[in-house]
């Protein structure tokens, strides 16, 4: 079952990782398709609060965003997954505000942007991530303009993105790579669709987005050179599942059972593609065609995978996260792994 809210307002999310998920968060992180309609629901009517959940047969109500990387939840929905593993869940779809919700005990736990869990213990709530869903491989671009082919090149230029998104966080590690930073170019801050739209106007030298608008940018005909992806660190650009530190005390039952769902979902996915891309794409209120370029540039982690959570993603790629997002000013901290994940119950479904 899924429930639509809008927020603190009824227009449809831009983003992935700001107000909603892309932009500075609250904002949805890549590229969110259209929520489609979108009831006029008040939080009130969200189900119970964090504090209820956890005593058996108690609903757990997820927080989610119209972004692909947590579709297969309505796959774990309408196949029976949430059953198999013992629990009752309640979607709850937002446009904004679902970080706030979540802070305030109006979910019990949420779908988010690696780099955004510090925002949750801001906040004031104690949480921690414990299910790897997607990172984005190809989903995430910086593209440069004809005379723009290299990182380097960027030094003076003038580069659109989206500031306190996942644009922002993949620019800020690209040049950090290059020893470069962000005093190096002439920073143009725009919506990621608007970024695209001035590449291939010509107004800007290179721009940073997500798909599906990187596709319908090469697909105009000019020529453009792809600079950077998030895939050349995988997980830089990832979700996560996070829940209140007092669920994984006193319910791990439910947590467990949580990412055991999950595992069901995509085990469904790899045997029933078909079917399953167009249950995505009707919980995205969308068209098959119209999600496929990002389902080709994200990987979605099944169950087999999890141990990932607390192995090379913790060791490896969190640091790159962290200091990526420091720069960019997502982060107020060097966070550890230790304060921001809980991998005992991905190992556990890992090892299943």
């Amino acid at each position: 079952m899924a429930t639509n809210v809008p927020g603190a307002g009824s227009t449809p999310p831009t983003n992935r990782s700001g107000p909603v998920r892309r932009a500075a968060r609250p904002g949805l992180r890549r590229s969110l398709l259209a929520l489609g309609a979108v009831l006029t629901v008040g939080l009130a009517a969200c189900g119970t609060g964090a504090s209820s959940a956890g005593s058996d047969g108690d609903t757990i109500t997820m927080g989610t965003v119209p972004w692909l990387g947590y579709a297969p939840w309505a796959i774990a929905d309408e196949k029976g997954c949430f059953d198999k593993a013992g629990i009752d869940v309640k979607l709850v779809n937002f446009n904004t505000d679902m970080e706030s919700a979540f802070i305030a005990g109006k979910i019990d736990v949420e779908n988010t942007a690696t780099h955004m869990v510090p925002n949750v213990l801001k906040g004031g709530m104690k949480a921690k991530a414990v299910l790897l869903e997607d990172a984005s491989l190809d989903a995430d671009a910086i593209l440069g303009g004809p005379d723009v082919t290299s990182i380097a090149d960027l030094k003076g230029k003038k580069v659109a993105y989206e500031k306190g998104s996942t644009s922002d966080l993949l620019l800020q590690w690209k040049l950090q790579q290059e020893g470069m930073s962000i005093d190096d170019i002439d920073p143009v801050p725009m919506t990621a669709q608007a970024s695209m739209t001035a590449l291939a106007a010509g107004k800007v030298d290179a721009a940073v987005s997500y798909e599906p608008y990187i596709a319908d940018t090469k697909a105009s005909g000019a020529e453009f050179h792809t600079l950077g992806t998030a895939g050349e660190d995988e997980g830089l650009i990832s979700d996560v599942l996070v829940v209140p530190q007092t669920m994984i005390d006193d319910h791990p039952d439910q947590v467990q059972g949580l990412v055991d769902a999950w595992g069901c979902a995509m085990d469904y996915e790899k045997a029933h593609p078909d079917e399953s891309m167009q249950i995505m794409a009707d919980a995205l209120g969308s068209k098959v065609e119209d999600i496929e370029p990002t389902y080709k540039g994200v990987r979605l982690y099944d169950a087999s995978e999890q141990s990932l959570l607390g192995g090379q993603f913790s060791s490896k790629v969190l640091p790159s996260v962290v200091k990526a997002s420091m720069e960019a000013g997502l982060m107020d901290k060097d966070y550890t792994a230790g304060e921001l994940i809980d991998p005992q119950f991905a190992n556990t479904v890992a090892e299943k």
